[in-house]
């Protein structure tokens, strides 16, 4: 059934154009999680055959029979989501080695700065994008 939902997942979050982060998909505890942008609007999802209870702040919907939480960025959701997902929170590099400042103002360039780094022994540090 799962299969179902990360075939359907476009169709399930917008009549419009929608564009799910194929990187972003993890499945826990039989929910599937991802982000996804509507336009400029950038959100995390939470889609599963059943109701949904989550510590998110958000609002749920029910599309197709599946359910659908839809999670604003902030800083309420980022904790849970790095409780939850242990791997998005912030750690000190301070240990590594080596290690390349990738400047990114505007929040566009990280991911093509993780992947041109992908595959070689250096850690990215990520600039903190301000909401300027």
């Amino acid at each position: 059934m799962l299969q179902r939902v990360k075939s359907d997942t476009s169709r399930l979050i917008a009549d419009g154009e929608s564009r799910i982060y194929r990187a972003s998909l993890r499945l826990r505890d039989g929910i599937l999680y991802f982000i996804a942008a509507e336009g400029a609007d950038k959100a995390l999802y939470l889609c599963c055959p059943r109701s949904i209870s989550t510590d998110f702040k958000g609002t749920a919907s029910t599309v197709g029979g599946m359910h659908l939480f839809k999670a604003g960025f902030s800083a309420e959701n980022a904790r849970t989501l790095h409780a939850l997902f242990p791997f998005t929170a912030p750690v000190s590099l301070r240990e590594r080695t080596t290690t390349i400042g990738c400047g990114d103002r505007l929040g566009l360039a990280t991911p093509g700065h993780v992947r041109a780094i992908a595959g070689y022994d250096a850690s990215p540090v990520l600039a903190q994008q301000s909401i300027r």
